[in-house]
């Protein structure tokens, strides 16, 4: 055998022996009983859960009350009152992730959101809430498309469920108004709203005409 085809067999062994040991330090350390796929469906699911909570929150406004604020903040309303938006950050339903909410998932998450706040001031802000003694549930929110005239504009019919209670006269025109504005800020288009309790005319309930 020639010098230059054993210097050759001595060039590839070398070669070969090389490739070995850095493939042995490059591979992971698994412990007893672990496998590759499973550290492959272990990234694949930690991917899916970081997409999964980048995409949990949906923010919304409510609206809540400055009392005798006279309309510095916010629009007048009641007894010298001020509406006052407040943004909320709310999980939203599984089926919600990536994609954009209905009219109608936005105005109920924002109404439950609302309804959900069992004190009477929010937080640290001291803005007052007059549903805070109510228990009310929202059994469903349907938005219908206006048909022209007569009817040019649309109407969305939200159906509470449950009952109010109210710190005197004034908290009639607050709850009002917490509830149609809350509606109101979640929608695209300029719709009527029509808001029932117990099957019966939200006015017709804060005005006493109808006992729940």
């Amino acid at each position: 055998m020639s010098k230059t085809v054993v210097t050759i067999i001595l060039a590839f062994l070398i070669v070969l022996g090389v490739s070995v040991v850095l493939y042995s330090y490059s591979r992971p350390v698994l412990a007893p009983g672990e496998n590759i796929n499973q550290n492959s469906n272990q990234i694949v699911n930690d991917n899916i859960n970081n997409n999964v909570n980048g995409l949990a929150d949906n923010s919304v406004n409510i609206f809540l009350v400055a009392l005798e604020d006279n309309g510095k903040t916010g629009e007048l309303i009641g007894c010298g009152d001020s509406l006052v938006a407040v943004d909320v950050s709310a999980p939203s339903l599984p089926d919600t992730f990536n994609r954009e909410l209905t009219q109608e998932e936005k105005v109920k998450l924002a109404l439950e959101n609302l309804l959900a706040i069992k004190e009477r001031t929010y937080g640290q802000s001291g803005l007052y809430n007059a549903l805070y003694q109510s228990s009310l549930t929202v059994k469903s929110v349907v938005v219908t498309a206006g048909l022209g005239y007569p009817v040019p504009i649309g109407v969305i019919s939200v159906v509470l469920e449950g009952s109010f209670q109210m710190n005197g006269a004034c908290d009639n025109p607050r709850t009002k108004a917490q509830l149609e504005q809350t509606v109101k800020n979640q929608l695209v288009d300029d719709v009527k709203v029509v808001i029932t309790v117990n099957s019966k005319p939200l006015n017709d309930v804060l005005s006493g005409k109808s006992e729940l």
